[in-house]
């Protein structure tokens, strides 16, 4: 009989930073066949706590990678579980909507109001709230806004810059490489 300290699940589970208990309910939630990524996360947080402000830098791959190898699951998506997670405290998460969109919202500073327009805009549109529905809402949020910083210069303004900086050898062969280029040019143009 194998005592407690030398039971394979127990080593497991210390390797991982977990109680047997733990690993056994996080076994049973992947083993799933559609896993519950938020049970997930809230396991993980109730574990290991939330994430610092800079993942790279909290120990969480140290943490996490044994426990992925020991699930068969990669440490990223723990990762996302624990931080949708903690970055969703279980009043502010929607059942109508995927779970990818809530991780997909994480980043976002005021990601509630953003998540209560998205879904808005969802029933005017007759659509399910879907990850692919909230990366077009999102990409036309950014279209709407006006571009912040120094409006990007001109290609040609750039390229007479850079021409102006060549000697002029430099200068005179970059001009008959591009006249031969335009007459090549209109030449396929006309047949």
């Amino acid at each position: 009989m194998l005592t407690e300290a030398r039971d394979p699940e127990t080593i497991a589970a210390r390797a991982c930073g977990l109680s047997r208990a733990g690993l056994r309910q996080l076994r049973s939630l992947v083993a799933e066949r559609s896993v519950n990524s938020w049970r997930v996360g809230d396991v993980l947080l109730a574990a290991f706590g939330p994430p610092g402000p800079s993942v790279v830098h909290d120990g969480s791959y140290e943490r996490l990678q044994p426990l992925a190898d020991e699930l068969g699951v990669s440490r990223q998506w723990l990762t996302s579980c624990r931080a949708a997670a903690a970055a969703w405290p279980s009043k502010e998460r929607r059942p109508s909507v995927a779970w990818a969109v809530h991780r997909l919202l994480v980043s976002h500073p005021d990601r509630i109001a953003k998540l209560d327009r998205f879904v808005k805009h969802c029933a005017r549109q007759q659509v399910t709230p879907s990850h692919a529905a909230l990366r077009l809402w999102l990409d036309s949020l950014v279209l709407e806004r006006p571009t912040l910083g120094r409006p990007r210069a001109d290609p040609a303004v750039k390229l007479e810059r850079m021409a102006l900086a060549l000697d002029t050898e430099a200068l005179a062969r970059l001009v008959e490489r591009l006249e031969g280029a335009l007459r090549s040019r209109r030449l396929t143009l006309a047949s």
